[in-house]
């Protein structure tokens, strides 16, 4: 499974990288909403773990963004 991490606190991404990439899945990390959004379209995580509270784009507004995609 591919997994995007968006955390601003780099400890947090570390630590969820080591026990995901233990059970065998891909991660890929940003430390920011804005960057996620960027990222999801040509990365097409299964699964988005993220912060709610983010310097700019926060989490809320990251689905509300995925959800208004058609694609």
């Amino acid at each position: 499974m591919k997994i995007l991490v968006v955390d601003d606190h780099h400890r947090m991404r570390t630590l969820i990288r080591q026990v995901l990439e233990d059970a065998a899945h891909d991660v890929i990390e940003c430390d920011n909403g804005q960057e996620a959004v960027r990222l999801w379209d040509g990365v097409r995580p299964d699964l988005t773990l993220m912060d709610l509270e983010l310097p700019g784009v926060d989490g809320l507004t990251y689905c509300r963004e995925l959800k208004a995609d058609p694609k």
